[in-house]
């Protein structure tokens, strides 16, 4: 389950994210996983996949991460 957070600690969320720092908040658990599932109670999920908003017609969605696929250009 997800704990509900108040409208302060979701601007400290946004803070700690944009500043590569959620292991410090208190509220927030950070794991380091090859694979997770999320469970919803709703038919239909609406997701953000890569900038794009899709609704996914299942409870179920299962991410796994792909070792090697992304490639990052860095200019000079």
């Amino acid at each position: 389950a997800v704990k509900k957070i108040n409208f302060i600690q979701q601007m400290l969320f946004s803070f700690f994210v944009l500043n590569k720092n959620l292991e410090k908040m208190k509220a927030a658990k950070v794991r380091q996983v090859k694979s997770i599932k999320f469970e919803s109670n709703q038919e239909n999920i609406v997701a953000q996949i890569d900038g794009e908003a899709l609704i996914i017609n299942n409870k179920i969605i299962e991410v796994t991460v792909l070792p090697n696929a992304l490639n990052v250009i860095i200019p000079d």
